[in-house]
């Protein structure tokens, strides 16, 4: 695939977009998808196990420092909730795009299968789906440009992620 780049205009400053960070990012996380209720659960249990009190670790940590253990406590379980949130969003989105595929396009949603769900190799995609493994990558890069976009227009992926500094 070429490397194309993509201009925003975004407030008279010119930036130059990279396609592969974009579809990079889409494809970790279609790739982490199928752990996504794993790593909620864990962390629901985290924040449910997370009390506001006094911390006796946090004081001997804090030697010679002034800290609130009440406000550092906090913090970790507001930053546990925004963790929990943006993983139920990425799910939201893939399962969206997932869904999509399965209703109009049966052929990249069996992929969308065999590849991440049950992690098979091209090899493996190829004589179980008897797809070349040019297709495989055009799907691929398709579905996780897909994914970005929608991620990119709900907030989950920042500009500054996806810029190229290098132009």
């Amino acid at each position: 695939m070429k490397k194309i780049i993509y201009v925003i205009n975004n407030g008279g400053i010119k930036m130059f977009v990279s396609i592969k960070k974009i579809t990079t990012m889409g494809s970790r996380k279609l790739r982490d998808y199928f752990t996504f209720d794993k790593q909620i659960e864990s962390l629901q249990e985290k924040l449910e196990k997370e009390e506001i009190g006094k911390d006796v670790n946090s004081f001997i940590k804090s030697k010679n420092k002034v800290s609130n253990a009440v406000e550092n406590q906090v913090i970790r379980k507001i930053m546990l909730e925004n963790k929990i949130n943006e993983l139920i969003l990425w799910k939201g989105i893939i399962e969206d795009v997932i869904n999509g595929y399965k209703k109009f396009q049966e052929h990249k949603y069996k992929y969308i299968i065999e590849k991440f769900m049950y992690c098979k190799t091209d090899d493996e995609v190829s004589k179980s789906l008897y797809m070349s493994t040019a297709t495989q990558y055009k799907y691929k890069v398709e579905i996780a440009y897909q994914i970005s976009i929608i991620a990119l227009s709900k907030n989950l992926i920042t500009i500054d992620e996806i810029v190229d500094e290098r132009l």
